[in-house]
Parts: C-alpha cells; sequence; structure tokens
C-alpha cells in the first residue's frame, strides 16, 4: 500500500482500515519497517516508503526476537520476586 502511495506519505491512522489488520499489529509493523531503514517519518508523522523499487523488503528479526527475549526475562523476574517470600529488592523488610 505505501508502494502504492509513494511519493505520498500516509497517516499511520489509515493503514489498519486500508489493509484490514489491527491498530496495534499495524503500528508494530510501521515501527519494524522503520527501524529497519524501509520507511521514513515526517515532520507531520507520515509514513513515507525509502525504497519503492524494493518488492518485498527483507526485515531482520533478530533485534525484535533479542527485545522479547529481554523483556520475558524481565517479567520472569518480577514474577519470582513477587512470588518469593524474602525480602525483595528496594523494599523495607
Amino acid at each position: 500500500m505505501l508502494r502504492e502511495a509513494h511519493p505520498l506519505a500516509y497517516r499511520p491512522a489509515t493503514l489498519p482500515w486500508r489493509v484490514s489488520i489491527g491498530k496495534s499489529a499495524s503500528k508494530a509493523a510501521l515501527q519494524m519497517l522503520y527501524e529497519e531503514g524501509w520507511l521514513s517519518v515526517t515532520p507531520d508523522g507520515k509514513y513515507v516508503l525509502n525504497r519503492p523499487s524494493t518488492e518485498r523488503p527483507e526485515v531482520d528479526f533478530q533485534p525484535i526476537n533479542q527485545r522479547k527475549a529481554r523483556d520475558n526475562a524481565r517479567l520472569e523476574e518480577d514474577d519470582r520476586l513477587y512470588r518469593s517470600t524474602t525480602c525483595r529488592p528496594r523494599s523495607s523488610c
């Protein structure tokens, strides 16, 4: 859709409606493509395609998977501390 619109820019709010996906999924996809350098954000907050000639952009999922692993590790640590019967860090016992 962004390739078809090039060189025009799209507001993020119009994307879920145009491609029939949820708002959070479209925001995540836009952010991922932005981080990989496929998209730019205009000063007014619209997204524009950097390389419109590319049919299917290749995305490196390794940074996303690493972030997910760190988030899960933090969540597991928080859960372990919550369930423990001993004093928690930075708490008064």
